[in-house]
């Protein structure tokens, strides 16, 4: 039961201060928005948003926050609610990965909870009751959970939980760094649904500090890798550009640069600003032909880029496509596609590769 709202500015956030009857029941529910969870020294402070779409505060003793269950519940779409606990960070340091028997990808889901639900359950990566049933297979995000959509928290507490749900049974999530997590980080808010925008203006923060790395989702976000190798397939969100290749970097060196310069304009090296810029991983639109005229790269550059990173095909997000579909006869496989309209993803199994639905229809790609 919250007994008192202190303002406290002293961190950049207004932080109400709250305490609890001995009645509480270690379930802190949160409806229209979060929880976003603030280490804050000895305590942690969670930030909920009610129905009424009134701001409340639960400060909780650090060494008691992993026996707290959190709770994400929906106004405006059918999904059971989400309940989870903490857990530690899994750091992404294994960049490259043999092909398993069954993998999902999915691109630029931005914030659309409803159709990553329908998705993930109806290829059985998960139940309804958001049980992971996938086993040892892998689950790949490309890139760009946020932005756009009204639940991007609720999108990444779901990866979140269910990246420790998959290590139970052998499985893995991959959740890689797109453009858009890298525009939040920095405070970047344009694509931000307008109710972003006012809960940020309400709360008199700037984007980033709900995101920031004194917060457990902030945090998490920044150990992510941005680019892996599956099999003979790279995943990445917009692509490697030919420039790079002067670099001479490996998967783990990106990797290493875009975990340390995500939330950064003052590049300090050469290599992070080539990765985090136009021509850069996360931004990078030379393997598909948009409606803005960027030009494509050549077979043969293309090829030069695959040799270096001895590769078969690049699995990749950021430019939209109408479909998820192959190009340069299946050295790209395009997953950007507009979810409101044609939900789909990327399905290998025993070396299959199909589109899926997220009705459970696939057909062979």
């Amino acid at each position: 039961m919250i007994k008192q709202v202190i303002f406290n500015l002293s961190l950049g956030l207004i932080v109400m201060s709250s305490s609890f009857t001995n009645d509480f029941e270690k379930v802190i529910s949160s409806f229209a928005d979060g929880p976003y969870i603030l280490d804050s020294g000895d305590s942690t402070l969670v930030i909920i948003q009610d129905t009424d779409y009134k701001f409340d505060t639960v400060n909780i003793k650090s060494n008691e926050i992993t026996g707290i269950k959190f709770k994400c519940e929906f106004d405006g779409i059918s999904c059971p609610p989400l309940l989870f606990y903490l857990h530690s960070l899994i750091p992404d340091s294994t960049c490259t990965f043999p092909m398993p028997d069954k993998l999902l990808a999915v691109s630029d889901i931005e914030g659309n909870f409803e159709k990553y639900f329908q998705l993930l359950t109806a290829n059985n990566v998960m139940d309804s009751n958001y049980n992971w049933t996938f086993g040892q297979g892998h689950l790949v995000i490309l890139g760009d959970l946020v932005d756009r959509g009204e639940y991007v928290t609720q999108c990444l507490w779901l990866t979140y939980y269910l990246e420790n749900e998959a290590t139970k049974y052998g499985g893995k999530v991959h959740y890689l760094l797109g453009n858009h997590e890298q525009m939040v980080l920095l405070g970047y808010n344009y694509y931000s649904a307008l109710k972003y925008r006012f809960n940020c203006s309400k709360l008199r923060i700037d984007l980033s500090q709900l995101f920031s790395e004194q917060t457990v989702l902030g945090r998490w976000l920044r150990c992510k890798n941005s680019m892996v190798k599956i099999g003979d397939l790279i995943f990445v969100h917009g692509g490697i550009s030919p420039s790079i290749l002067q670099y001479d970097l490996s998967i783990e060196e990106i990797n290493s640069i875009v975990r340390r310069d995500i939330d950064t304009q003052d590049y300090k090296t050469d290599e992070s600003l080539a990765l985090l810029t136009e021509e850069g991983i996360l931004w990078y639109r030379g393997l598909v032909a948009d409606i803005l005229g960027n030009v494509k790269i050549s077979e043969v550059e293309l090829d030069k880029v695959l040799n270096a990173y001895s590769c078969r095909s690049f699995v990749i997000g950021h430019t939209p496509v109408d479909n998820v579909s192959k190009d340069f006869n299946g050295k790209v496989i395009r997953l950007d596609v507009d979810h409101y309209v044609n939900s789909s993803a990327f399905y290998i199994e025993n070396g299959l590769q199909f589109i899926c639905y997220n009705d459970g229809k696939r057909i062979k790609l």
